[in-house]
């Protein structure tokens, strides 16, 4: 038992030595007493230890089985959220390396975003509170300074400086 490690385990296999320890003694004596005259009248059907043994044995079966994937799914689920959480601070790192290396300005940081995520520039303007005509000069001084001609030259420059 201290070869085991984790506590989760040591309980299973203690839960089923219990089970085992308390019905194989009684499943015994419930067979022998079948040979005795006295307990055929009264319990024709023996003291029914193997049909008990086998549904306590299920249910613990279960029981633990789904304590386990439940368990192992949320250790999936944190995982992933780190693992996404990791990336996330990743492409900030990279994202902002680009814009230090073209020193684009914080109102040109935010609409480049918008530009990657398929924003036009009237949905630009409406995200940002500026006017239409702002959102295109800022795509502008956008093209010009990372020497582009189009959203799709300049997401590919992202990608490439990645």
């Amino acid at each position: 038992m201290k070869s085991v490690k984790l506590p989760a385990t040591r309980k299973i296999i203690k839960t089923f030595l219990i089970i085992f320890g308390f019905w194989i003694p009684l499943m015994f004596i419930d067979f022998r007493l079948q040979e005795v005259p006295v307990f055929q009248n009264t319990f024709p059907y023996g003291l029914l230890s193997l049909p008990i043994f086998y549904f306590v044995w299920n249910f613990f079966s279960l029981y633990f089985g789904f304590n386990y994937l439940d368990n192992f799914v949320h250790s999936l689920v944190e995982k992933e959220q780190k693992d996404g959480f990791e990336e996330t601070l990743e492409e900030d790192k990279l994202e902002n390396a680009f814009f230090e290396r073209y020193k684009f300005t914080n109102r040109e940081r935010e609409v480049i975003q918008l530009l990657v995520k398929g924003y036009s520039y009237k949905m630009i303007s409406e995200e940002l509170v500026i006017s239409f005509t702002t959102a295109r000069t800022h795509g502008y001084n956008i093209y010009q300074k990372a020497g582009v001609r189009n959203k799709i030259e300049l997401i590919n420059l992202m990608k490439q400086n990645h």
